[in-house]
């Protein structure tokens, strides 16, 4: 899959107005390749909703249900491979990461 170009990156932030867009590359298995690279959003609640309901019984199956859900562009059969979803996963801290908060005691 070739790189993904600024004007496309453009129409994907206008495509998904309001969604924070990640991208994510990872290094292609040969030397010379091209990095494979991917465009990810913040889940959402269905999502959110999904991924716990998955992962009460098999953890890993709910992070692929997190990454597929939130791959806005990139080959997604390339995620099937364990490497690939491997180098994807951490990557989702940030992404997934809820915003500050504060409590108060009133």
């Amino acid at each position: 899959m070739p790189l993904i170009s600024d004007n496309q990156i453009e129409h994907l932030k206008q495509q998904f107005k309001g969604e924070e867009l990640f991208l994510v590359e990872v290094e292609a298995q040969q030397p010379d390749a091209d990095p494979l690279q991917f465009i990810f959003a913040r889940p959402d609640r269905k999502t959110l909703a999904a991924v716990t309901k998955v992962s009460s019984t098999d953890p890993f199956a709910g992070a692929e249900v997190m990454v597929k859900n939130c791959l806005k562009w990139g080959d997604a059969l390339l995620l099937e491979d364990g490497a690939v979803l491997s180098a994807v996963l951490p990557h989702f801290e940030v992404i997934n990461k809820a915003r500050a908060s504060t409590l108060k005691k009133l």
